[in-house]
């Protein structure tokens, strides 16, 4: 077990970060929901030995985006229950794009843990995320169908389907997006796993705006396919380098589903592209500026622009 874990959130006091109830976590995985947060949690789980809520090590609690979205009551010892342990990892991958998750969580910490508190995110090309999530919910059989307000992947034919409901959501409530309130919990709830997870700019805007920057790493999906170096990079911004054990990195996940869907038209696609290419150009504009600014973790690298995703006719 790593000796320095008060190190890794730059706080040497642990009355600081624990109770009798439990301990704040550590280290905070929020997503992005299929952009291989999964993976990501179980390099932090084994290669930095993190552990997840307890009983047993579990990725995601969704202690925070239920309560945000439900407006329910939340009792703080009971969250803090979950991590009995000093070296906490929380991996709930909706927390990046839920609102209200980022205010509510700086609000409910100490200020010297709301500080010191590390997060990390990981973000994929969206069409691709959202295709991702769209084969999952499918396999999954995941039915949204109760709430007419809501695209349903298990209700789609395609994803072309699937993606024209979200498309027509987004034109409606678009106006709302940068409103932090009622309004824009309804775009969420509407766009739900679709378009809304990918405007990525907007999420990290919403934690910035709570947590400095400095405690926000970011990690394209990409890096992935490099996972000792990713590794590194992340454990330096940790606090966790040298590492004590080697990388280990799942599989992606690539299994032979015959009923995944795996190309998609050029029209949809270009569709999805007109209204993902402004958030992606706020994006690479916003992470460029905070490389040049210093306000970017140390070593957090260049995050590099998404490739468009392919399709076929």
């Amino acid at each position: 077990m790593y000796a320095n874990f008060a190190m890794l959130a730059g706080v040497a006091c642990a009355q600081e970060w624990c109770s009798e109830a439990g301990c704040w976590p550590r280290v905070w995985l929020l997503g992005g929901q299929k952009c291989g947060s999964t993976a990501m949690f179980s390099m932090l789980s084994y290669t930095m030995e993190l552990r997840g809520a307890e009983p047993p090590p579990t990725k995601e609690t969704h202690f925070w985006d239920w309560a945000a979205l439900q407006k329910r009551n939340y009792s703080l010892p009971d969250f803090l229950k979950l991590f009995p342990r000093a070296n906490g990892l929380e991996g709930t991958p909706n927390h990046l794009s839920t609102p209200l998750v980022p205010g509510m969580l700086a609000r409910a910490m100490i200020p010297s843990v709301r500080t010191a508190v590390k997060l990390i995110a990981v973000l994929r090309e969206p069409i691709a995320r959202e295709l991702s999530l769209y084969n999952h919910e499918r396999a999954l059989g995941f039915d949204w169908d109760t709430d007419p307000g809501v695209c349903s992947a298990s209700g789609s034919h395609a994803f072309e389907d699937f993606a024209a409901c979200q498309l027509e959501a987004y034109g409606r409530l678009e106006a709302n997006i940068s409103q932090y309130d009622d309004a824009q919990r309804k775009l969420y709830l509407e766009l739900s796993y679709g378009i809304w997870n990918g405007l990525y700019v907007a999420h990290i805007d919403a934690w910035r705006r709570s947590f400095s920057r400095r405690q926000l790493y970011l990690v394209s999906y990409d890096a992935m396919s490099e996972p000792t170096k990713m590794a590194t990079d992340v454990a330096k911004f940790l606090g966790l380098f040298p590492l004590k054990r080697q990388v280990w990195l799942p599989v992606r996940n690539a299994n032979n589903n015959t009923k995944k869907q795996r190309t998609i038209t050029c029209d949809i696609r270009d569709d999805l592209h007109a209204v993902f290419q402004p958030w992606n150009a706020r994006l690479y504009e916003t992470l460029r500026e905070d490389l040049e600014q210093g306000l970017a973790p140390e070593h957090e690298p260049a995050f590099p622009e998404f490739k468009l995703h392919p399709c076929g006719d």
